[in-house]
């Protein structure tokens, strides 16, 4: 459309150049207009380069605005998902906390009760296993204990010889007078 007018002034300015001297001042005019207009086109022509340039400039830049952003999208998401990942592993491990609290506030009572019943438990236990080996000792064996028991208090023992028990009660006698007067009877005094 600017070409179509450039070139109708033109025209029009050489038509008055040419056909019509008579006012030269007017041709003139219309010379000045035509190359006022030529200026004012190339002038528009250069604007409109500019901002084509500053058009093309910004939907690169907003495209790069929109790639960052995106980016910084892509992070949060990561992040968010990180985040909800360890809240679950959280949640996970106090519940496991919460079972074991559980299990061992059941469990120490019941060990503690058990151990009470072991303690008790444990002398009735002996007097039972003493009891048991008391009834089942041999009538010999009670017999010999018993023998023994008179052999051994006796004056005159059977079984034991004499030299022996002679020796046995004069070392006895040296000893009570070596040793000094105690409270407590000694081992010696009590055989």
């Amino acid at each position: 459309m600017i070409k179509h007018r450039l070139t109708l002034l033109t025209l029009t300015a050489s038509a008055l150049i040419g056909g019509c001297s008579e006012d030269q001042r007017l041709a003139r005019m219309a010379q000045d207009s035509v190359e006022q207009q030529k200026s004012q086109n190339q002038e528009m022509t250069r604007l409109n380069r500019e901002v084509a340039e500053g058009v093309k400039r910004l939907v690169e830049s907003e495209n790069e605005a929109r790639q960052e952003l995106t980016s910084l999208q892509r992070a949060i998401q990561g992040q968010q998902s990180d985040t909800s990942r360890q809240r679950d592993q959280l949640e996970m491990d106090r519940k496991q906390l919460a079972g074991e609290r559980y299990r061992e506030s059941l469990l120490a009572p019941i060990v503690s009760h058990v151990g009470l019943l072991v303690v008790c438990a444990l002398p009735l236990v002996l007097a039972g296993y003493l009891l048991h080996v008391w009834r089942c000792e041999s009538q010999d064996d009670v017999a010999i204990g018993e023998l023994l028991i008179e052999e051994l208090v006796s004056e005159h023992p059977l079984l034991l010889p004499q030299a022996s028990t002679a020796l046995a009660l004069s070392h006895r006698t040296q000893d009570r007078q070596l040793e000094p007067d105690l409270d407590e009877p000694s081992d010696d005094d009590l055989e």
